[in-house]
């Protein structure tokens, strides 16, 4: 286990990685912003007593994740790969402030925001690929970041 780290630093000096963050403590930024994000997807869901509200804490996350890499990899991460994959408007500036030039998600956050389905056919194959294989640049407030997006494999 002590070589796992100094192995894959050593792969990223000799350029063969590149190796990604996560936010520090693993929290949903989306809802570090403002929980009530939520409920764009789920109008019905359940409420806290009082929202929350704190985008300072998810800029926290951010700097305490480049740090550690920056301690355990010897330079800053350029590339964040949110937990569980959320994303949201709120959430860009803080990334690109923080000084990442890519994030990663879901296919299925792609498919939302296009407002298309990506569909498979019988043998699992994408039948739009050029929506998902192609490169794309999130902005928000005057803040803009590179994305890229996974297929989701489902398990039959």
């Amino acid at each position: 286990m002590n070589k796992v780290i100094p192995e894959y630093r050593a792969a990223a000096e000799r350029g063969q990685i590149e190796v990604s963050a996560s936010p520090f403590y693993h929290p949903i930024l989306p809802l570090l912003c403002d929980t009530d994000v939520y409920l764009r997807t789920h109008p019905d869901a359940r409420r806290p007593r009082q929202p929350f509200r704190h985008p300072e804490d998810a800029a926290d996350q951010l700097e305490r994740a480049a740090l550690c890499h920056l301690r355990l990899f010897g330079k800053r991460p350029i590339g964040l790969w949110p937990s569980e994959g959320s994303v949201s408007t709120a959430v860009v500036p803080l990334v690109a402030r923080a000084g990442f030039q890519w994030m990663a998600t879901d296919e299925t956050i792609l498919a939302r925001t296009l407002g298309i389905t990506l569909s498979r056919d019988g043998s699992g194959h994408l039948e739009q690929p050029e929506h998902l294989y192609a490169p794309y640049r999130v902005r928000a407030d005057n803040a803009s970041v590179a994305c890229a997006f996974r297929i989701m494999f489902s398990r039959t």
